[in-house]
């Protein structure tokens, strides 16, 4: 619960930074990712794209699956999100966003990252996006194996939150106040999970070991980089990643996260 609160709330506060926010000068159009495909799970809804005004009063897309929606725009190039129950394989491109590292379990990791992040977006006028992203170590299977049954709300971890600037020429990278810093990250492919409704350490470790699982499944041929069966398949590639879309004004039991783990293809049958 503390943590859809601390995403709601930075939210919140992006959408008041962004009422101040100049449009970036010249900016140069991100090249759009290829499109997410389905690799297992059962969406509840269809994600529709809509057209509309966002919470800072800009006309924008959005997007809508049943009772779940965006209430602000995504960074340029940036996929759609996942519908809750469904598991699929996305491409991201390069990212610049506002960083901040923090000691803690997920759930308090994002409550201790909340003020420095505003402060950061407050103080710079920078436009807001969603989704609100967090790296959580903490929820990797190799963290559950050496925990030996702790919970993962009692399993500390470096974990980064992070706010996305809309486009690569906002700002400029670097170290910021507070420990903030401004950094652009290079693409990444994930296996991603859509999920609805409140989320706490135990039940984002529960939808993680769920794309563990599809992982571990994955026979001699699979879905390749662009969707078609190839002889191949998908290693973990780093820490898993909570994104969260949802503004406060989206009732708890509605929010729309997803829950992803980077991952690298492998051609043939060996293991990585």
């Amino acid at each position: 619960m503390r943590l859809a609160l601390s995403i709601s709330l930075l939210l919140t506060g992006l959408v008041l930074a962004q009422e101040q926010s100049p449009p970036a000068e010249n900016p140069q159009p991100q090249p759009k990712a290829p499109a997410p495909f389905a690799v297992g799970g059962q969406a509840e809804h269809e994600v529709e794209t809509r057209v509309g005004v966002l919470e800072d009063g800009q006309q924008g897309e959005f997007f809508v699956a049943g009772p779940m929606r965006t209430t602000a725009a995504l960074p340029e190039g940036y996929p759609r999100p996942t519908a809750a129950g469904l598991i699929e394989i996305k491409h991201y491109p390069s990212v610049r966003r506002a960083e901040i590292e923090v000691e803690a379990s997920p759930r308090w990791g994002m409550n201790m990252a909340f003020g420095p992040l505003f402060r950061h977006i407050k103080n710079r006028d920078i436009a807001m996006t969603a989704p609100v992203e967090a790296d959580v170590p903490a929820l990797s299977k190799e963290r559950r194996e050496a925990a030996e049954g702790q919970g993962p709300g009692n399993r500390t971890a470096m974990m980064t939150v992070s706010f996305l600037y809309r486009t690569m020429e906002q700002g400029q990278t670097g170290p910021a106040e507070e420990r903030v810093r401004v950094v652009d990250l290079e693409p990444v492919t994930v296996v991603s999970m859509g999920v609805r409704g409140v989320v706490d350490n135990n039940r984002l470790e529960r939808e993680i070991i769920k794309l563990d699982e599809w992982l571990e499944a994955q026979g001699p041929t699979n879905p390749g980089p662009d969707g078609k069966p190839a002889p191949g398949r998908w290693h973990t590639d780093g820490p898993p990643r909570v994104m969260g879309y949802s503004g406060p004004d989206v009732p708890r039991r509605n929010q729309w996260w997803e829950v992803q783990i980077p991952i690298r293809w492998q051609e043939g049958t060996e293991e990585g």
